[in-house]
């Protein structure tokens, strides 16, 4: 995959061998850094393990985003969900979760993640009208467009 991205990508492949969830990449495109779990659906069945599921659920709920990148057996070829949807992808596999994005090439898929990336930061940053920060979306929200001004 390092090797189909855009060469201003900086991509930090995890070995993590004690287990723990961790996701297997931390990239950083664009001034916008996320995590991808990297997983190839057999068939529709997605394997994520249970410290992955939590691992997943724990950024979230701590304000972050991460995603879990299938490559699919069928086009599109690639599928990213997101992280907070890990618990339906583990037991629903191709069908649970939400997709926020689909390509068949993972330059594609990447620039596509990067924006979905840069619009969930950009509204964690933007202050609540109460002064405080917003809350990063959620499980089956969207993330706003950035360039829509705001709302």
């Amino acid at each position: 995959m390092k090797r189909c991205l855009p060469p201003e990508c900086h991509v930090t492949r995890i070995e993590n061998r004690h287990g723990g969830g961790v996701p297997d990449v931390y990239i950083q495109h664009g001034g916008v850094a996320f995590w991808v779990e990297l997983k190839v659906a057999n068939r529709a069945r997605v394997n994520l393990r249970p410290e992955q599921v939590v691992w997943h659920l724990r950024e979230s709920a701590a304000g972050g985003f991460s995603y879990v990148l299938v490559k699919c057996p069928h086009p599109p070829y690639l599928r990213a969900y997101l992280g907070s949807s890990a618990p339906l992808i583990a037991s629903q596999g191709l069908s649970g979760g939400e997709v926020v994005a689909e390509a068949d090439t993972p330059a594609a898929l990447m620039e596509a993640l990067r924006a979905d990336a840069k619009a969930r930061t950009l509204a964690a940053l933007r202050p609540h009208a109460d002064g405080g920060p917003a809350a990063a979306p959620g499980p089956g929200e969207k993330a706003p467009d950035p360039k829509a001004g705001g709302k």
